[in-house]
Parts: structure tokens; C-alpha cells; sequence
């Protein structure tokens, strides 16, 4: 990777750290919230069909982040990181319509097109994360620290989570169950407004600057005009072998602790209620953060690569037991399982910004 010529954008890493996290918060929180936004903005003829329908829309976001990567990798690589990640925040405080958007019974068809709208642009936003904070602030770290700093804006992912889970609480607090169910779950979006504040502050205070090894290739007149193709043609391999990693890390810790566990664990036939798989849920994705942080300075000592082969052999290896140990239906085999799946993604997190980033030349990184 090239070394750095210019001063650090001061406070860069927590820039991203700040908008990974609300981003990651608005994805969660629409899985959380989905059942009770599902009665309010479809018909209310069939509850059991408008609850299938709810939940298939999950599926929005999920096939527009394909879509955003690429298309924010393409922008980033020709416009700079630093426009793209402002348009990502841009994208994703779009979520906060749905905290002020009318019931289907007040406006009809629009609400649940608006809410489709509103999934799409934040799947347009998660996906272009990657392109535009990720490697803005692999890129503007000092030699040593590229996994350090690279792993703390991905810690906004199980932070993003945390922050939904507290939220959901604090709101589900201060209103009665009638009063959550009708306007309570719309709190929590309200805190979508602070990717367009950080939008703002970027854009007008300075607050996040370009990379310096992007201005480098501006300046030299080197800035790829087809960095899709070039990327294809060059690391074809690297590619599909980080396709296949990020698949098998979504599969084995965003999917578990994103939804899967609070649902299977009230499901289980042993007195467990939804609060227990909620503390279950929180408890994973805190040794999540906590993983990451440490896995971070972990990587830049023993090497990215390295780290990040053994927290995919780690994933693989605990998949059975954590499966096990949620069937055993006893609320610390649960917690243990919780700590496997934490521990393997936080390291899975903490060590992907900096080998990805690494694995391709600037003129088409993004």
C-alpha cells in the first residue's frame, strides 16, 4: 500500500466509526421494528399477510448493497472517497422518514411504496460503506495502524446493533405496549437525523477530508477512467476469494446476531422470554465490539492475513458447537455460544478493512 505524504484528517477514524454506527443502527433497527411497521403502513385486511410481507421487504436492503458497492466504488475511484461517503450519510438519513411517514389508513398505497424507497436508499448506503468510509480512513491512517483504525469504523457494525437494542428498550420505556405499537417504534428512527448532521458538518466544517492517497492521484493526473474493468482484469481472484469471505462472515455472525438468536431463543421450550434472547443478542454483539477493538491493533501487529485466516477457520471450526450449545436450551450454554460467534466475527471485522484495502492499487481500490 502506498505510504502516506500528508498529515492524518484529524479525527477521520471516528468520522467513520460515527457513520458505520448509524448507518449499521438504521439496518438493525428496521429487522427490530418490522412486525409493528408492517400493521401500520399495509392494510390492515390480514395481519398474518401483512406480516409475510413485512418481512420479505427485509430483503430490500439486501439487494441494493450489491448495487451500492458497486456503484460507490465505481464513483469513488473517479470523484474521491470523501463525496461518495457524504452521499452515503445523505442515503441513509432518509431513514428517518419513516418516523414521521402517515399509516396506510391516512395515505394508502404511498406508505408502503415510501417504505420500499426508503430500504432501497439505505441498502444504497450500507453498501457504499465499504468504498467510501472504509477505505478513506484505511487509507489516511499512519503506517502501524491501517487494521487499527480500519477495525474501529467497523466497529460501528456491533455497535450500530447495541445502539438499536438500547434504543428499542429506552422507547419500549417511556410508552405503554398500546403506545409502542402505535407510535413509539417511530422514536428510535429519529436518530437517522445524525448521519445528515455528520453529512453537514463534512460537508461545510471540514470535518472529513479527502484521502490523502486519492488527492495524490488527482494531483499526478492518475485517477482510473474505467476502474471497474481494470479491477476485474487485475484481481479477478482477489475479488472472488473476498466475495466468498464476506459471504461466509455475513452467514455466520450479521445474520445470527442480527435476528436469528432473539427469535430462536423464545422459541425454545425452556421458559425463555424475548428480553432473555434480547440480553442474549446484546451480550453477543458487545464480545463482538469488544473483539474488534482489540483485533484491530492485533492485526497490525501479527499481520491482517493472518488474522483473518484464523477467524474464518475459528467461524467454520465453532459453527457446530454454537448450534449445539443453542439447543441445549440453558440460558449460559447460550451465552457461551454467544461468546464464540462474537469472538470469531469481531476478529472476521477487525482484520478485513486493511487486507482488502491492501490487496488492490489505489486507481481502482474503491
Amino acid at each position: 500500500m502506498e505510504h502516506r505524504e500528508h498529515p492524518r484528517p484529524v479525527g477521520v477514524r471516528w468520522f467513520g466509526f460515527a457513520a458505520v454506527t448509524l448507518l449499521w443502527f438504521d439496518v438493525f433497527l428496521y429487522s427490530a421494528t418490522v412486525a409493528v411497521m408492517g400493521e401500520t403502513f399495509l392494510p390492515a385486511g390480514d395481519r398474518a399477510w401483512a406480516g409475510v410481507i413485512a418481512l420479505s421487504s427485509i430483503g430490500v436492503t439486501v439487494l441494493f448493497r450489491p448495487w451500492g458497492a458497486l456503484l460507490g466504488g465505481w464513483l469513488a475511484d473517479r470523484w474521491g472517497r470523501r463525496p461518495v461517503a457524504l452521499l452515503a450519510l445523505a442515503a441513509g438519513a432518509v431513514t428517518a422518514v419513516l418516523a414521521l411517514l402517515p399509516p396506510y389508513a391516512a395515505i394508502g398505497a404511498v406508505a408502503p411504496v415510501m417504505v420500499l424507497v426508503v430500504r432501497a436508499l439505505q441498502g444504497l448506503a450500507a453498501g457504499a460503506i465499504w468504498p467510501s468510509f472504509v477505505v478513506l480512513v484505511v487509507e489516511s491512517a499512519p503506517q502501524g495502524r491501517r487494521a487499527t483504525d480500519g477495525a474501529l469504523c467497523q466497529a460501528g457494525v456491533p455497535a450500530g446493533l447495541l445502539l438499536c437494542l438500547g434504543s428499542i428498550w429506552m422507547a419500549q420505556s417511556v410508552t405503554t405496549p398500546a403506545g409502542y405499537a402505535d407510535w413509539g417504534w417511530r422514536l428510535p428512527s429519529l436518530l437517522a437525523l445524525g448521519l445528515a448532521l455528520l453529512a453537514i458538518w463534512g460537508l461545510s466544517f471540514g470535518g472529513l477530508r479527502e484521502s490523502p492517497v486519492f488527492e495524490r492521484l488527482r494531483s499526478q493526473q492518475r485517477v482510473c477512467r474505467r476502474p471497474f474493468v481494470h479491477a476485474v482484469r487485475s484481481g479477478w481472484a482477489s475479488i472472488l476469494g473476498i466475495a466468498v469471505v464476506t459471504v461466509v462472515a455475513s452467514m455466520l455472525s450479521v445474520v445470527m446476531l442480527g435476528g436469528f438468536i432473539s427469535a430462536f431463543v423464545e422459541g425454545l421450550d425452556a421458559g425463555l422470554s424475548w428480553v432473555d434472547g434480547q440480553l442474549a443478542l446484546a451480550f453477543g454483539a458487545t464480545i463482538w465490539l469488544a473483539t474488534v477493538l482489540v483485533g484491530g491493533p492485533l492485526a497490525d501487529r501479527l499481520g491482517a492475513r493472518r488474522v483473518l485466516l484464523f477467524s474464518l477457520v475459528f467461524l467454520t471450526a465453532s459453527s457446530l458447537p454454537f448450534v449445539s450449545l443453542l439447543e441445549t436450551a440453558s440460558l449460559l450454554s447460550i451465552y457461551a455460544a454467544m461468546v464464540l460467534i462474537g469472538v470469531g466475527a469481531g476478529l472476521c471485522t477487525a482484520s478485513r478493512p486493511a487486507f482488502v484495502v491492501g490487496r488492490f492499487v489505489a486507481a481502482h481500490r474503491g
